[in-house]
């Protein structure tokens, strides 16, 4: 996967600044030579500790202003961070590349070495997929789910296909009622949980593995 020298930051790639803070990046181009992003991990306590909306705000406003901004072009506020303010830049291929080629450390990280051959064996390609979510900066929990990004239109309806193919099979399993009612109350839609579960089902856009949920989003 090959990216833009002049601007490397796609959305899903973690950013991280100096005052312990990581964002998740959003914007696909610069928002006024700044990276447009939202704040999803703050360093407390000697450990990284993921904040909501809400908190991610609060602590913007009170402590960094310099990272909150309304952007013109969208609309929206939302965060950015210029770049020279970026210490490190996370980048969910070089993460998911760096996880296979060594033996797993945890549990989520196993079932991560047991589900990309799948993917791959129903025509997948490995070099177009990335890790993403708590994943990338190695703070996931026994119950985090495995959230893969997946580079490129073509190679997103080919993901898709494949855990089409995989489900039929039963190599992977639809999400539990207890899943999907996770994915369903995160979401403050007008749905009924019915309908909800059948647009999620008939999508392909995740499902189970070992009993861990796994997600894939399509990055341009």
């Amino acid at each position: 996967m090959i990216r833009d020298n002049s601007f490397p930051y796609l959305p899903r790639d973690f950013i991280q600044t100096e005052q312990g803070l990581i964002f998740a990046v959003v914007s696909y181009q610069p928002q006024d030579e700044k990276v447009g992003c939202f704040l999803r991990y703050i360093f407390e306590g000697n450990i990284w500790k993921k904040v909501d909306t809400e908190k991610a705000n609060t602590v913007l406003k009170q402590y960094y202003p310099q990272y909150c901004y309304q952007s013109k072009q969208f609309e929206a506020s939302f965060h950015a961070v210029a770049v020279p303010d970026i210490i490190k830049h996370y980048r969910p291929e070089e993460r998911l590349h760096s996880v296979l080629q060594r033996e797993p450390t945890d549990e989520i990280e196993q079932k991560l070495h047991k589900l990309i051959p799948i993917l791959v064996r129903y025509g997948v390609d490995c070099n177009l997929l990335g890790l993403t979510g708590s994943m990338l900066i190695n703070q996931q929990r026994k119950n985090s789910d495995i959230d893969l990004v997946v580079y490129g239109r073509e190679a997103f309806l080919q993901t898709r296909q494949a855990v089409q193919k995989a489900l039929a099979e039963s190599i992977i399993n639809k999400l539990s009622t207890a899943l999907m009612e996770d994915n369903y109350n995160r979401r403050s839609g007008e749905l009924s949980f019915d309908e909800f579960s059948w647009h999620e089902n008939r999508k392909f856009n995740n499902a189970a593995i070992d009993g861990t949920k796994y997600n894939i989003c399509m990055v341009c």
